[in-house]
């Protein structure tokens, strides 16, 4: 999550101090992530822009940034690491560059140096990229699971291998040659149909899986027919619907 935050210009305003302030005009590039992803900005004293220049997913960012005012015109390297820790991800943000003669003077007769100025920003961005994210993954949580408790028992099922397309078309006909057959023995219910999924074949697109529906007792059905009867073991399972 956190790479996909700093790998592309269009999030940097869910974080970014600078990108996100009222004295600053950005101008998103047609791409924004990506080597040459880009953006552009004008604040009070010049404009500049930042290039995506190296990338090594999950891992690392590198931009190239331009600067320039009417006094000097500069260029920095930025680059943000991504390291995992026991307790999440440890990011660090850096930016390297040279000062020109004209710009160590004036940073001279102003006070300024640029490393203090930068830090406390610098960590501004990387404590929101926290606290948004934080908030983000809070959408996604599972606030009441559905964990229920199968006490197991015998079921009536059919199987089948067929294409996630028609999983449902087939769950359907299957269900029904069940519930035809438990008519015809006068056999109820005693749950819920369900569906139980053996086997997925993502590369083939295609599912093995049974259409069962629970009963009281054990059915054994005559050896023609098409419904079969096994046991369910106790299990912990989601429920979903």
């Amino acid at each position: 999550m956190i790479y996909e935050e700093i790998s592309d210009f269009k999030n940097w305003d869910h974080w970014n101090p600078w990108t996100n302030s009222p004295n600053v005009t950005n101008t998103l590039g047609e791409v924004t992530t990506g080597i040459n992803g880009n953006y552009s900005f004008t604040d009070e004293y010049g404009n500049g822009s930042m290039t995506i220049t190296a990338l090594e997913p999950n891992k690392s960012i590198e931009s190239e940034m331009e600067y320039h005012t009417s006094l000097s015109d500069s260029k920095s390297v930025v680059t943000m690491t991504l390291n995992p820790v026991p307790e999440g991800t440890e990011v660090t943000w850096n930016i390297k560059g040279e000062d020109d003669l004209k710009n160590k003077v004036m940073n001279f007769i102003f006070g300024l140096n640029l490393e203090e100025e930068i830090r406390p920003k610098y960590k501004k961005g990387l404590d929101n990229i926290e606290q948004y994210l934080l908030v983000e993954m809070k959408k996604y949580e599972i606030s009441n699971p559905g964990l229920v408790d199968y006490g197991g028992g015998y079921i009536l099922y059919k199987t089948t291998s067929t294409s996630m397309d028609k999983f449902s078309e087939e769950m359907a006909v299957m269900l029904q040659d069940i519930m035809k057959y438990m008519k015809e023995e006068n056999i109820s219910m005693y749950g819920m149909p369900m569906s139980i999924y053996e086997k997925f074949d993502y590369n083939n697109n295609s599912v093995i899986f049974s259409a069962a529906v629970p009963v009281r007792d054990r059915v054994i059905p005559a050896t023609d027919a098409s419904v079969l009867c096994t046991y369910i073991e106790p299990t912990r399972a989601l429920k979903l619907l």
